[in-house]
This record gives C-alpha cells, structure tokens and sequence, in this order.
C-alpha cells in the first residue's frame, strides 16, 4: 500500500496541473467591488471595472466621477493585473474564483466583486 499512494499522485498530477487558466472571457463585462472580505471593517472603498475586448480597462475609483478612467488589464493564469494609462500598475490580484455573477480575487486582502455597474 505504500507503494501505491507514490504511483496514484504521479498518475494524477499531469491532470492537477491541466487546470484550465482564467482567460479575458471570464471578466468582459461591468463590476462592482462588494466587499473586501479580509477585513474586520467595513470598507467605503469605490472600485468600478469594465473589462473591454484586447486588454483595454475602464475603471472608477471614486463614484463622484461620472467618465471613468481608461487602463488596460491582463489575464495570466490565476492573475489579473489592471494597469492605468501611464503604465503605472493599480492592482494585482490573485484570482480565488469566477463564476457568471462573482469574481473573488486578493489584493493584500480579499476582494469579491459583483457582476454589474455600481449603483
């Protein structure tokens, strides 16, 4: 049996490692920071993203703000970098999960963010 359990995790570790990556087509869309659930307080923090076709980014960091700034994001693996105008890198998150309606991502803290535009 010892033997065995050797064998088994390298029979299954070409398929742990297939894993098929988050891509662009996860995010395109509007959302809408819900939380940062890390975080034993509440949080007023303003992030709405836009994810556009070929990378390009449009985001609001202040809901006071009606034209929302222009960046560009990339999508490798499990990470989404989003990237301002000048080139200046706004977050990096290490993305947990993404389904239709939620993406949770960590940015020093956990972030869960809503499909949609902030109201």
């Amino acid at each position: 049996m010892k033997k065995l359990f050797p064998a088994l995790f390298l029979f299954l570790l070409p398929a742990l490692s297939d894993a098929t990556p988050f891509t662009e087509d996860n995010f395109l869309g509007e959302w809408c920071l819900a939380e940062i659930i890390d975080s034993d307080d509440a949080s007023d923090e303003f992030l709405e993203l836009r994810f556009e076709k070929d990378g390009i980014l449009k985001y609001r960091i202040n809901k006071h703000n009606k034209e929302p700034n222009t960046g560009s994001y990339e999508v490798k693996n499990s990470t989404l970098t989003l990237t301002a105008k000048q080139g200046i890198t706004l977050r990096k998150f290490t993305i947990f999960s993404v389904t239709e309606n939620e993406f949770i991502g960590k940015y020093f803290l956990k972030h869960r963010f809503d499909r949609g535009a902030c109201t």
